[in-house]
């Protein structure tokens, strides 16, 4: 199943989904046993977990983004309160690193991240100011992110409740709601 590293892209390695199965082991004396295997689907097919972390991670290091991978991995540990102990960290900034997370512009956090690691990256970005309904916080939103939320309930992390959104004048053109 293993590809060369030189031909693989993220996208082939980025997890669909969970997968898991019991596997048989022994089927002799008084009694069968069972092992589980637990793995991901990729574009490559079902991956042993083991192999899937093998392989992302030769991957990161042949495109030498073991730094950004560093970051990811500090995003995560920090951010992701429901994860515990490193190695689940580690496979979920993994995770993350496969597909892209960090250039996604519907991403949450696809602000505070970059703005942190990569603030280049927010120069081409494009960025919209909203204020909440609730307590009247300006937030800014990339405009996928301001047009997805926009007209719906969005959940304002500066006093924990759902509102909505109304732009400002801060914006230099107005962006509606499509």
């Amino acid at each position: 199943m293993k590809k060369a590293i030189a031909n693989l892209s993220f996208s082939d390695l980025k997890v669909r989904y969970f997968t898991g199965r019991s596997i048989l082991i022994s089927d002799t004396g008084q009694g069968k046993r069972y092992q589980y295997r637990n793995g991901c689907m990729t574009a490559l097919g079902d991956l042993e977990i083991s192999e899937w972390r093998e392989m992302i991670t030769e991957l990161i290091a042949y495109r030498s983004e073991q730094e950004l991978q560093k970051q990811l991995y500090e995003w995560c540990a920090e951010h992701t309160l429901w994860l515990h102990g490193k190695s689940e960290i580690t496979d979920y900034a993994l995770e993350c690193h496969a597909a892209r997370l960090f250039d996604d512009p519907l991403w949450a956090d696809y602000i505070p991240f970059n703005r942190k690691y990569r603030p280049n990256v927010l120069d081409s970005a494009e960025l919209i100011w909203a204020k909440t309904a609730c307590c009247g916080t300006t937030q800014q939103f990339t405009v996928p992110q301001y047009q997805k939320i926009c007209g719906q309930n969005f959940f304002c992390r500066t006093c924990n409740e759902w509102t909505t959104l109304i732009p400002t004048k801060q914006n230099s053109r107005r962006k509606d709601c499509t």
